[in-house]
């Protein structure tokens, strides 16, 4: 009998993996993998403000969270 596998691909702001490793746990999902992205800004929202200063934020940390889970069954 073939099993019938999905992969999951998320990709999260860094302050959002508590939840998602909550609902990994949920579902018992104990094996995942997890990388680090760089993500590019466009230049119309880089722009930041820190005490007062002025500065550009080219890229952002993304995670990226990879899991292979079975298809359940309808």
């Amino acid at each position: 009998m073939v099993e019938t596998m999905k992969k999951l691909e998320v990709v999260i702001n860094p302050e959002n993996f508590g939840i998602i490793r909550d609902c990994f746990e949920k579902m018992s999902l104990n094996e995942y993998d997890i990388y680090e992205l760089l993500s590019h800004v466009s230049s119309e929202n880089n722009l930041r403000h820190y005490r007062g200063a002025e500065y550009t934020k080219d890229f952002v940390v993304k995670i990226k969270i990879e899991a292979v889970v079975e298809k359940k069954k309808k």
